[in-house]
């Protein structure tokens, strides 16, 4: 029997840094409020050893325009994860 205690995150976000700083594509921005993605795709919770991200990735769809809107998502999560100090 091994004994559980609840894990607690120290914090929570909606969106990833990438997504949200300055110049990234304003496809995966909520123009109201930046802190969140604007389809919910992303939950980010840091915990005291490591880090949980959940993602919901979108459809690469059949247009030019849902083609664009992937590979900005792909690009930005790529940098995201790649420049990581603490494990995912």
């Amino acid at each position: 029997f091994l004994p559980q205690k609840p894990l607690k995150p120290s914090r929570i976000s909606y969106t990833l840094p990438a997504f949200a700083q300055e110049g990234a594509s304003s496809l995966h921005q909520d123009p109201a409020d930046k802190t969140w993605h604007p389809e919910g795709r992303i939950i980010f919770a840091s915990f005291q050893s490591f880090d949980l991200l959940a993602t919901y990735a979108p459809n690469n769809g059949n247009d030019e325009a849902a083609f664009a809107r992937r590979a900005a998502w792909d690009s930005a999560l790529s940098a995201e994860v790649k420049g990581r100090q603490r494990p995912l």
